[in-house]
């Protein structure tokens, strides 16, 4: 049993539902691992974005990107269950693995990029650390 399974009243809920087919999830973070298993039936898409290359899995934002992706859209039989497996997917990579800095532009675009691919919500994983390790 994956550790979603154990989020009080998560049962109940995919007693009543999965997700809808109809609803898309933007998730805006590092390059997803489309290939991993806990995606295998996955409605995912995945929308040109300056961040390039596929994801490795030994870098921290491709990890922390499929690490999200797979809480809300992982399969169910799958190593991962996701929250809501049976909507859409749409990844949006805004984080590379080779430091990229994404800037508040460059943020708005993947938003209005989401929005614009038919997102009904849009998860960011994002925040910025301040000179002392802070969070801002």
């Amino acid at each position: 049993m994956s550790e979603i399974a154990k989020i009080p009243g998560i049962q109940g809920l995919w007693e009543k539902t999965k997700g809808d087919s109809q609803v898309v999830v933007a998730v805006l973070d590092g390059v997803v691992d489309q290939a991993h298993p806990c995606f295998d039936g996955a409605r995912l898409k995945r929308l040109p974005t300056l961040v390039q290359g596929e994801a490795n899995p030994s870098g921290r934002m491709s990890s922390h990107g499929t690490h999200v992706a797979s809480l809300i859209l992982g399969q169910h039989g799958s190593p991962v269950q996701g929250i809501a497996p049976n909507c859409q997917g749409l990844v949006i990579p805004v984080f590379a693995d080779e430091g990229r800095r994404l800037s508040q532009l460059d943020l708005s675009r993947a938003i209005e990029q989401a929005v614009n691919a038919g997102a009904h919500i849009i998860n960011i994983s994002g925040g910025q650390l301040t000179d002392y390790g802070e969070a801002e």
